[in-house]
């Protein structure tokens, strides 16, 4: 489970693997790779987004948040608001300076604990669920694919406009939110995404079917797909151990329901990829938000 110390080492290691990339690529320094992929890239921040993505892998797959203490999630809480307040309020002077020399490390620390702090604070505070939020989850994977090009469209197309730092920086972020959500819902109303998040998700509970995880877990990933993925959700209900675990409602819906714990389609695999999401397997701490 996750530890101060061990996100200390964690947020170290990205820091300086980011301080030594900015040596060659500045912050700020915008790369078109091999002139042909239509998209810019900062060098100085891929490092932290790859070790985080992978970061959000390990989280759900050994169930970090959910065992993360209150201790030490009240604690990353408190140093990710120390260092973000510390990093706003520099405005010149020695302060400033050390900070933007040691930006990298800075940054990564405030990455990581303000990330897990802010995880924390909602699975204990503002945890529950409506129509709403499931749509809002059921987008959440397009959306983090989306928000960069939409971001820095509508950055370009208000260059001009004078709104202030903070009166940009908000405008930018709460407009790019809502259309990252937006399009992906837009996008996933295309019958040829559909048909192929349908195929993807089958096909990946056939080849890593769901042998080595709990009832417990199998019944909820069944619960999430049973709207948009029947089919699927009948394989995973199949693999439950005893059941007498399933609900009436799943009773009553899939009457059918083995619960062997046999995996029918010859696999073993201890961990499957939860298969909803954006066309992809769904991972990590998107599953969160």
């Amino acid at each position: 489970k996750p530890t101060i110390i061990g996100l200390l080492i964690v947020a170290l290691l990205m820091g300086v693997g980011s301080f030594f990339i900015r040596q060659v690529s500045p912050q700020d320094h915008w790369i078109w790779p091999f002139g042909i992929i239509p998209l810019p890239m900062e060098p100085a921040h891929y490092l932290q987004y790859v070790m985080m993505f992978v970061l959000g892998i390990l989280a759900y797959r050994f169930q970090w948040l959910d065992k993360m203490s209150n201790g030490t999630g009240f604690t990353t809480l408190l140093i990710g608001i120390g260092l973000a307040i510390g990093n706003y309020l520099r405005d010149g002077g020695a302060w400033n300076a050390f900070v933007w020399q040691w930006f990298g490390i800075y940054e990564s620390l405030m990455c990581v604990f303000i990330s897990f702090g802010l995880i924390w604070l909602f699975r204990e505070f503002i945890s529950g669920t409506s129509r709403f939020w499931q749509w809002c989850a059921a987008q959440s994977y397009g959306a983090y694919v989306f928000h960069l090009i939409l971001m820095i469209i509508l950055q370009n197309a208000v260059d001009s406009v004078w709104m202030g730092a903070f009166g940009k920086f908000l405008f930018i972020g709460v407009v790019t939110t809502i259309l990252s959500f937006l399009l992906t819902w837009i996008v996933r109303m295309i019958p040829i995404c559909s048909m192929k998040k349908c195929i993807i998700s089958t096909i990946t509970i056939l080849l890593l079917s769901a042998c080595g995880q709990s009832d417990k877990q199998l019944i909820t990933e069944a619960e999430a797909l049973v709207e948009e993925n029947p089919d699927s959700a009948l394989v995973l209900l199949n693999n439950v151990e005893d059941r007498k675990h399933l609900s009436g409602e799943l009773l009553a819906r899939y009457p059918s329901a083995e619960g062997s714990g046999t995996c029918r389609s010859g696999y073993s695999a201890r961990h499957r990829p939860a298969p909803y999401g954006f066309a992809y397997p769904r991972f990590a701490l998107q599953r969160r938000i």
